[in-house]
């Protein structure tokens, strides 16, 4: 099945008897219009009911929505998103694309088919086909299950650091900085001063899969306060280091 869209400039739109048929965009995004989805299938072009664009938040026209449990970002080993149809027609082919944490022996799929499956920049990627149905709502999981094997090299690609805010930090304010990991694992953030020594640690131990934050006073492991000048935070976790600069004003 599938929706046709499509613009010919030479052809006035609504214009029924022109091929290549115009139904034209403006119908869909302006709000204030009726328009319909046609159906290919084995070359048959079947029109569904009429629908209604525009709408609001409480009070929405024909749409169709998703919402998800978890970031859908090659992080998780399960996830699962809820999809609302409000449409007068159901779609009996539909696809949702979930990035999956890599390395699982199997990856099942809840109230769907798995279509296919692919490895791509570090994440895992399971195509399900499900049905949406009718002015209906439907949650679809995948979830991984037996070992993960993954390459170090992998993993220690997907650690990631960003950058401390604000920066430079002024005397008696506190700067967060955010990680995130692909896989629970050891990980230590810490500040260093420009000498390669130690000032403070931010985080250690087993962390999470996902994102983390973390924030810094500007103070020691003894809770002094610290000269002004630069800092350097610096993550190591999962064979990875991550480095990122810190101006300190006093």
């Amino acid at each position: 099945d599938g929706a046709i869209w499509g613009h010919n400039h030479g052809v006035a739109e609504g214009n029924r008897t022109a091929k290549p048929f115009n139904l034209g965009l403006q119908s869909v995004i302006d709000g204030k219009r009726t328009f319909r989805l046609f159906r290919v299938s084995n070359g048959v072009i079947t029109p569904g009911p009429m629908h209604h664009a525009g709408g609001t938040a409480t009070t929405p026209l024909d749409s169709l929505s998703m919402s998800w449990n978890a970031p859908n970002n090659g992080t998780a080993a399960s996830i699962t998103t809820t999809v609302v149809n409000r449409y007068g027609e159901a779609f009996e082919h539909a696809r949702i694309v979930f990035h999956m944490q890599p390395g699982f022996a199997t990856y099942t799929a809840t109230n769907g088919t798995v279509s296919q499956e692919f490895d791509h920049d570090g994440m895992h990627d399971v195509d399900v086909d499900f049905v949406a149905p009718l002015n209906g709502t439907i949650q679809v999981s995948v979830n991984g299950s037996g070992s993960v094997d993954v390459p170090p090299g992998v993993l220690a690609a997907r650690v990631q650091l960003g950058s401390p805010a604000p920066n430079p930090l002024v005397r008696g304010g506190t700067a967060t900085v955010t990680f995130s990991l692909p896989v629970s694992g050891e990980a230590r953030l810490a500040v260093y001063d420009v000498a390669g020594r130690e000032i403070a640690r931010l985080a250690g131990g087993i962390a999470a899969a996902g994102p983390h934050l973390v924030r810094w006073d500007g103070r020691d492991a003894a809770g002094r306060i610290v000269p002004g000048g630069l800092y350097l935070l610096r993550l190591d976790a999962l064979g990875a280091r991550r480095a990122v600069k810190l101006a300190l004003l006093r």
